[in-house]
């Protein structure tokens, strides 16, 4: 549900239907108990970055009035309900690093709500998206409905040099259940509804640059309000707005025998081994059942084994699980599932894979290893309350609360370390799953500014313990700061305040103002450096507030009465 908007390229169809397929099952939620699965599904929550890439209106909760179980099918509500800045909630739940899969049949039986800037969807994201980002990460919709829409759309996205996305529609009263359907392969995309196709795409041999969908995907479910394809909701739109899933269920074909190479180079292996393995979910992770050969003494093993048509999960081994590969979460040949990252496969035909360096995606020529950067946040300066900060970037898709931080001997500087490939990534600091997010001063000597967002920025060559900054800034926390009264340096007029603004007469010097409310939490906070700013103060309730005025070596306080 990223959505369309830089270009169209046009894929060239494939017309023949699915005929024949012996399909497994080999996942489903049936929704017949009493709660959301939690083996299966994880909530995202809050707002998302820019509205989750759309100028979407809601923000996403885990509250049981936004998404339950009960009756034997998922409901998902859209509310007309202030949370934050947001005037809406709903919920989107995910299989992400719990449930992801390459190639098969994919369907669900569901009940969509109608109205103005209603956009409910049953999709699926790319499990590389933290290491590639959107739309490098490939994106297909299984099925999307917009506002009172006659038609339902399945589209994929992909990049080919630039955002591309092709899909079709067809007629459709999604008010009432209808079975929404993907038959995903090697060679094509194919959409149905109640088992009759309307629309398919090519992608064989990564036609027209779509080598994003020969990896393994996740599930979504969600319901938006508002964004940029259906626009806002207006006074004809009934809230609340509740999909309804009946079950959700992925097949994977069966038939065929395939013989199947794999091979490893072991070149970078420091530690003393005897005999590589491969294990696998072919193999129930046996350990030393299926060892390796190297018969002319290169250091590349190998062995093949006869797997029928599916997908499978592997990794490689030596001396029964002596040792193993530590494979990249998000990796081009990786899925993440309950925790563990593995390789992945899909075996429709006899293959020898080519040589993989131990622990890599690629050979050993080409392998780049991550390195381990640490962030290190000291909080002894920030004001209001939070529970746990949390670092998002670019290589994590500004995720919210996926890179969690800690304090384990409780001095307020918190730290979390990641594997990364190296490279350049924008970051910044946020506490509670983006409840608060730090504000940047453009210009200063750790940010970047991309458009109307600056973010802290690193560089990553090997591995690195970032120095520890202070909450917004990109320095230490000072040891002995300086605290004024505003009324030394700077004025507020008029106040006590009962218009629509008051005037911050100060230093023209950059700084960051917060407006703390009586209970401490931060509810306006922005960079100023003229001497006179203008603050609305009209959306604010009446009452006694604090003023701060801060930058890397001062704060300055007073009390705002708003009557």
């Amino acid at each position: 549900m990223i959505k369309k908007t830089i270009s169209i390229l046009i894929l060239g169809l494939g017309t023949i239907l699915a005929q024949g397929q012996t399909w497994q099952l080999i996942w489903a939620d049936e929704f017949d108990g009493n709660s959301i699965n939690a083996s299966n599904w994880t909530h995202e929550i809050g707002t998302g970055f820019n509205g989750w890439g759309n100028n979407e209106l809601q923000s996403y909760t885990n509250s049981s009035s936004n998404s339950s179980v009960s009756n034997g099918s998922l409901k998902i509500n859209a509310l007309e309900q202030s949370i934050g800045q947001s005037d809406y909630s709903s919920a989107r739940i995910i299989s992400k690093n719990k449930f992801s899969f390459q190639y098969g049949k994919i369907e669900a039986r569901i009940k969509m709500p109608l109205g103005q800037g209603l956009w409910p969807a049953f999709w699926m994201l790319g499990q590389n998206i933290d290491a590639v980002s959107w739309p490098q990460c490939g994106e297909i919709d299984v099925v999307e409905h917009v506002n009172n829409s006659p038609e339902i759309n399945g589209t994929m996205h992909w990049d080919a040099g630039g955002h591309a996305y092709w899909g079709g529609s067809t007629a459709c009263d999604a008010s009432q259940f209808h079975t929404y359907s993907v038959i995903w392969d090697d060679t094509a995309i194919r959409w149905y509804l109640d088992d009759v196709e309307y629309h398919s795409a090519s992608i064989e041999n990564n036609v027209n640059s779509t080598e994003e969908f020969h990896q393994t995907f996740f599930l979504i479910m969600n319901v938006a309000v508002g964004g940029n394809w259906p626009g806002s909701p207006n006074a004809n739109t009934v809230f609340p707005a509740t999909m309804e899933v009946d079950y959700i269920r992925v097949y994977q074909e069966t038939g065929a025998v395939h013989n199947v190479t794999f091979q490893v180079d072991m070149t970078n292996v420091t530690d003393n081994f005897s005999v590589p393995e491969v294990n696998g979910t072919f193999n129930n992770w046996c350990g030393n059942c299926a060892p390796m050969t190297d018969a002319n003494g290169d250091n590349i093993w190998e062995i093949t084994i006869p797997l029928n048509t599916g997908s499978y999960e592997y990794k490689f081994s030596y001396d029964s699980w002596t040792g193993q590969e530590n494979l990249l979460a998000g990796s081009s040949c990786t899925t993440t599932n309950f925790g563990y990252t593995n390789r992945t496969l899909y075996a429709n035909e006899d293959v020898i894979l080519p040589p993989v360096c131990f622990g890599s995606c690629t050979n050993c020529q080409e392998t780049i290893f991550p390195v381990d950067v640490t962030f290190q946040l000291d909080m002894t300066d920030f004001v209001g309350t939070y529970s746990t900060p949390e670092v998002n970037g670019t290589f994590n898709n500004w995720c919210g609360n996926c890179n969690a931080m800690t304090d384990s001997n409780g001095d307020e500087i918190w730290e979390t370390t990641l594997s990364l490939l190296p490279g350049t990534y924008e970051y910044k600091f946020s506490t509670d799953n983006w409840t608060n997010a730090e504000t940047l001063l453009p210009g200063s000597s750790c940010t970047i500014t991309n458009g109307e967002f600056t973010n802290r920025v690193i560089n990553l060559n090997e591995n690195e313990v970032v120095d520890t900054v202070c909450w917004q800034s990109c320095n230490a926390c000072p040891p002995n700061i300086s605290v004024f009264e505003i009324s030394n340096e700077s004025k507020v007029f008029p106040n006590p305040a009962s218009g629509q603004f008051v005037q911050i007469i100060s230093a023209s010097s950059p700084r960051q103002l917060q407006l703390i409310d009586a209970t401490g939490q931060v509810i306006l906070q922005k960079a100023i450096a003229g001497e006179i700013n203008n603050i609305d103060i009209s959306t604010f309730p009446k009452g006694v507030y604090c003023i701060r005025i801060s930058n890397a070596t001062s704060i300055e306080t007073q009390t705002l009465i708003i009557q």
